[in-house]
């Protein structure tokens, strides 16, 4: 496969900040967690914390998304430019 390898790149670098907002949101949720074991705090603080957690994780999604779309269109652009080739080669024939 060829062409396109900045967006390939791109692409590895979304999933990559992608994985790590999810371990960021999983590290809140375990630190929030030894917090309110140790000693009692008070359930806005447990309620501010979880709600950060998941939106940093959700806050993922996109970007997975988005990462799984350039591929898309590179496959695409790769299909289309062997199509035309194709056409070219069986236009060019007597």
């Amino acid at each position: 496969m060829e062409g396109r390898p900045a967006l390939r790149l791109l692409s590895v670098l979304l999933k990559v900040l992608a994985g790590l907002q999810v371990v960021l949101g999983c590290l809140l949720l375990i630190g929030m967690v030894i917090l309110a074991v140790r000693n009692p705090i008070r359930p806005e603080l447990v309620l501010t914390m979880v709600g950060t957690a998941l939106s940093i994780g959700v806050g993922a999604i996109p970007m997975l998304a988005f990462s799984e779309l350039i591929l898309v269109f590179i496959a695409q652009e790769e299909m289309l430019r062997h199509l035309v080739n194709h056409q070219r080669e069986k236009s060019a024939r007597p």
